[in-house]
């Protein structure tokens, strides 16, 4: 079981509020409804504002439990223009999108440098002429300070214990979720802004913002 498998239940009760409204309200500032990609969607959050809009959204992520989580709302929520897909964010696209969006530190998921740049590569080239790509970068200096955090969560009857260490890269930690008996860990890492922007060379900066934690950018191709 994944990191995320384990928090799928909870993942919405957990997240940052302020980010995902920032994040909505420059994509609606920037776009129209477009056919979209939501790379590593989690609980679709993101999708379902973008639905309501009229956006028609391929959410996408590695997890089978969260994406059921995800579905689960939409259907609650009644709405009919997301769909669902278990996929790796390294694997190719079968379709070109107005608006691709990797928020929320899904980047920073990336097994190692080549492999970010691989993701970037692959959306680049599934994004059409004009399109927008939304996407946000941790800071090694916040990763840096992460290692040694610990945060008790309590949700009802449920302790979600976070632990933070150290990673094995130079800019990297390692999380480690408990609940109840089980327990998933999972590897995040970063580059320093020089080498973001070498990787995104090939777009057009729109506009970015720097955040506490992390930097967010917003390119056209």
């Amino acid at each position: 079981m994944n990191t995320y498998e384990l928090l799928a239940k909870y993942y919405e009760h957990i997240m940052d509020d302020f980010l995902y409204a920032t994040y909505l309200e420059r994509i609606l500032y920037y776009t129209k409804p477009t056919q979209t990609l939501d790379l590593g969607c989690g609980t679709a959050y993101l999708s379902r504002k973008l639905s309501e809009k009229g956006y028609s959204v391929d959410a996408v992520d590695n997890s089978e439990e969260i994406l059921e989580v995800a579905n689960h709302y939409a259907v609650l929520e009644n709405l009919s223009t997301i769909q669902f897909y278990k996929q790796d964010m390294t694997e190719t696209f079968n379709k070109m999108y107005g608006l691709i969006i990797a928020s929320v530190d899904v980047i920073n998921h990336a097994k190692d440098e080549s492999t970010m740049k691989q993701i970037i590569d692959n959306l680049y080239d599934h994004l059409i002429e004009g399109g927008y790509l939304l996407i946000d970068f941790l800071k090694c200096e916040y990763i840096k300070k992460m290692d040694g955090y610990e945060e008790t969560i309590l949700l009802d009857d449920t302790n979600i214990i976070w632990h933070v260490e150290k990673g094995d890269k130079p800019c990297s930690v390692v999380h480690t979720i408990q609940i109840d008996d089980h327990h998933a860990t999972h590897q995040e890492f970063s580059i320093p802004r020089d080498k973001i922007q070498s990787m995104l060379s090939a777009f057009k900066l729109v506009e970015w913002m720097d955040l506490e934690e992390r930097r967010f950018f917003i390119f056209k191709k």
